[in-house]
């Protein structure tokens, strides 16, 4: 068994913000991922559950953890010209089957069915 699960913490008003990233149509990507990984981190999950269900690695999800634990939202931005184009941004329908991931996570977590 590894280390136990130590639930992010955030107020509501970063919640908010960073729901409303899930929901914006000219949000990158990349911070919506990001958005998404921290949400699920707030509910004790462990990290390879969200890595996988998000679509990266554990680590992945750790590094964002930390950025957001030192710098809140504004550590989840991408630094002005730190686009590296060689990284491909994920596709719609990999948005589109992490999203439906997310709500059906969510929901079991809570006790309904998807």
């Amino acid at each position: 068994m590894g280390r136990p699960v130590i639930p992010l913490k955030m107020t509501e008003e970063e919640r908010k913000e960073l729901n409303a990233w899930l929901r914006r149509r000219q949000m990158p990507a990349a911070e919506q991922q990001r958005a998404r990984m921290v949400l699920l981190s707030t509910e004790g999950l462990p990290g390879w559950v969200i890595a996988e269900g998000v679509g990266v690695t554990a680590e992945t999800v750790g590094k964002w953890r930390k950025r957001f634990e030192q710098f809140m939202v504004a550590g989840l931005t991408d630094a002005p010209g730190a686009a590296d184009p060689a990284v491909s941004m994920t596709t719609k329908s990999q948005r589109s089957s992490t999203k439906r991931f997310s709500q059906s996570l969510r929901m079991r977590l809570i006790g309904r069915r998807p």
